[in-house]
């Protein structure tokens, strides 16, 4: 399934998402549900159309910005994702992920608003029926 992972492939280095602000019970419940995973700390560049993003009074977000030599404003804020360990990872790292797997993401890009060109590349990525998922699917790098 999904993972943020460093990736050699100028098309495909960045990832796009929301931003969601979570209860601490909401978290926990995520959390719950996402166990096969590690929360952690990244830093993501908002769109610029999306700053800012909040109250600066919100004690719970720490965001920054930076000019670049352009005049151009780029926006960070702090958030957690969900990530997979590398025991949990396939071995095969170009598995096609499943028609409903990957229609879910690329809706939610859509209904997101993510970047058009994102949308765009996830549009062409290659899929599988569900119920065709072989071995290799399962076979995991596990621990060293």
């Amino acid at each position: 399934f999904g993972n943020i992972v460093p990736s050699d492939a100028a098309e495909s280095n960045q990832v796009h998402g929301a931003l969601l602000k979570l209860t601490v019970e909401d978290f926990g419940k995520l959390a719950g549900m996402e166990h096969q995973y590690e929360c952690r700390e990244i830093r993501v560049e908002v769109y610029a159309s999306d700053y800012p993003l909040t109250d600066p009074a919100d004690d719970d977000v720490s965001a920054e910005a930076n000019t670049n030599s352009a005049n151009t404003t780029t926006s960070f804020i702090r958030a957690f994702a969900f990530v997979s360990p590398r025991q949990f990872e396939t071995k095969n790292e170009r598995l096609a992920p499943s028609d409903r797997y990957l229609g879910l993401i690329r809706k939610g890009a859509r209904d997101m608003e993510l970047c058009p060109d994102y949308c765009t590349w996830l549009e062409g990525l290659l899929t599988i029926p569900e119920n065709c998922r072989g071995s290799e699917y399962y076979d995991v790098k596990g621990v060293d």
